[in-house]
């Protein structure tokens, strides 16, 4: 049986868009693989997993150092079992200025300690990321909109 862990973004989404996306994972990577002999591991963890992490990084005086660390620590354990990690190239992350930090980290700690890359391309990211789609297109506008109240209409040829 081969791990494959699902690199996927999770800052600023919701459990709905995350499990979308792990679920849209799944569906082509055992077309891709075509066996049925894979487990995946994703690193979406659940409320009472989350309120323990916090409560194991809360210091004496209450304060949280930093939750997302918290989360990347556990994600890099899960990945410490599998025997792959796969992640979606799309150009929305590029669109969203780079927001989505944990995962390159986990790029990065599976290209450092062999383990194998699945990479999907989703050039646009409707497939995988519908939402991060419309948060681009937001961005996008809002951006846009700023510009032209600064520096007048953009002019396009």
């Amino acid at each position: 049986m081969k791990r494959i862990f699902l690199s996927v973004p999770m800052k600023g989404r919701t459990e709905e868009e995350i499990k979308f996306t792990i679920e849209k994972m799944k569906q082509v990577l055992t077309a891709m693989c075509g066996c049925e002999y894979i487990e995946f591991v994703d690193n979406l963890i659940n409320e009472d997993d989350c309120k323990q992490l916090v409560k194991e990084a809360t210091r004496d005086n209450g304060e949280v150092m930093n939750k997302s660390l918290v989360y990347l620590g556990e994600a890099v354990k899960k990945m410490a079992s599998c025997d792959y990690i796969a992640v979606v190239n799309s150009a929305v992350f590029c669109r969203l200025d780079n927001a989505f930090n944990g995962c390159q980290v986990e790029r990065i700690v599976a290209e450092n300690y062999d383990i194998k890359t699945i990479s999907i391309t989703d050039q646009a990211g409707d497939l995988f990321y519908p939402d991060l789609v419309k948060r681009a297109e937001e961005l996008e506008k809002q951006c846009r909109e700023e510009y032209e109240k600064k520096f007048g209409t953009i002019v396009r040829r």
